[in-house]
């Protein structure tokens, strides 16, 4: 994560999310009634010709939070709450909207205090550390995972597909070249 902007006096940071880690520090810092502001789409409705139609915009918009969503598969963090500010022609102010923020995206996160606690978590995830890879394995399988904040991020598993025992001597070179 890297911290554009910070005002701990008037409740302001503006971060700017790196990875699915910094998702979940997101996830633990933001709660009900603080405000976010991001880049998202909306679906504005045009009334101006004969027919109504519809299309997506890009616009930034700022959301009263009501429920933060950790979405792990998608590697996502859905921001639920109020539109409290949008441009004028998208005409959303007071509708509820969803933010979906990931890795890249910049973010600012309001609150009217920021608990120690809090800045100490956004701080500490600004140093990016080495992701600790976990290989467990034994003569049938290997599993692969890595070690994030969250907990343990599956990616794999291995079969080992050893030769039967009455084929000794292709055995041993498989378990030998299995282990390798």
């Amino acid at each position: 994560m890297r911290i554009l902007a910070k005002d701990i006096k008037h409740g302001v940071m503006k971060l700017e999310l790196r990875n699915i880690d910094d998702l979940w520090v997101l996830y633990n810092v933001i709660q009900k009634g603080d405000r976010v502001l991001g880049r998202t789409t909306r679906e504005v409705k045009s009334t101006e010709t004969a027919r109504p139609s519809s299309r997506r915009v890009s616009v930034t918009l700022g959301i009263t939070v009501q429920k933060v969503y950790f979405d792990r598969d998608l590697d996502r963090l859905r921001i639920h709450g109020i539109v409290f500010q949008a441009p004028e022609e998208v005409r959303v102010t007071g509708s509820h909207h969803t933010l979906s923020v990931g890795p890249e995206d910049i973010v600012i996160v309001v609150k009217d205090t920021w608990l120690n606690h809090q800045v100490q978590r956004v701080e500490k995830s600004v140093v990016t550390e080495e992701p600790i890879i976990i290989v467990a394995l034994d003569s049938e399988e290997a599993s692969i995972a890595v070690l994030r904040s969250f907990g343990l991020d599956f990616k794999g598993e291995v079969r080992s597909q050893l030769p039967g025992k009455a084929e000794a001597e292709k055995r041993e070179a498989a378990v030998k070249d299995y282990f390798h």
